[in-house]
């Protein structure tokens, strides 16, 4: 998987061993869900540990309407993290968040005004974080993860998000 320039499965191959977390912003939207299943997936189809964890325990009635529609299971992505395992955190569709760990890759499109230091952080002002992974990475995917592509990115735009 390539984003801007840089293959990450193999910047991430030192991590290869540890349990990843993939997590998508608080009161997710379609575009923080597919998001962060869609790169858990190809993650994990490369040989990672990767868990992608839905810490919401209440998704907005329309983003799990349109899920739902589109037949994405999203409950059984809902769970607590289990610190326990010494996870490392990927944090996609935003680059914020309190943890009890390490942050090692944050991919989003929202522009920000200060400046993230870490060697895997990826920011581009596009429609959609899904967007973002999957533009040049099409063959990665299936046709269904394509369509949650398209439909998080659609979704996103037309919520000015």
């Amino acid at each position: 998987m390539i984003i801007d320039g840089v293959n990450i499965i193999e910047k991430l191959d030192k991590y290869k061993k540890n349990n990843i977390i993939v997590l998508g912003h608080d009161y997710s939207d379609v575009d923080s869900i597919v998001s962060g299943y869609l790169l858990s997936k190809i993650l994990n189809n490369n040989g990672y540990k990767t868990s992608y964890i839905l810490t919401d325990k209440i998704i907005s009635k329309e983003t799990s309407h349109i899920l739902n529609d589109y037949n994405f299971d999203f409950s059984k992505y809902q769970k607590d993290i289990d610190y326990n395992s010494n996870p490392k955190f990927i944090l996609v569709d935003h680059n914020n968040r309190k943890l009890n760990g390490e942050i090692i890759v944050i991919i989003d499109h929202h522009p920000i005004s200060y400046k993230i230091d870490l060697e895997l952080y990826f920011n581009k002002s596009i429609s959609s974080t899904t967007l973002y992974l999957c533009k040049g990475n099409e063959t990665l995917f299936s046709k269904e993860d394509i369509t949650l592509a398209i439909l998080a990115a659609m979704l996103d735009t037309a919520s000015l998000r």
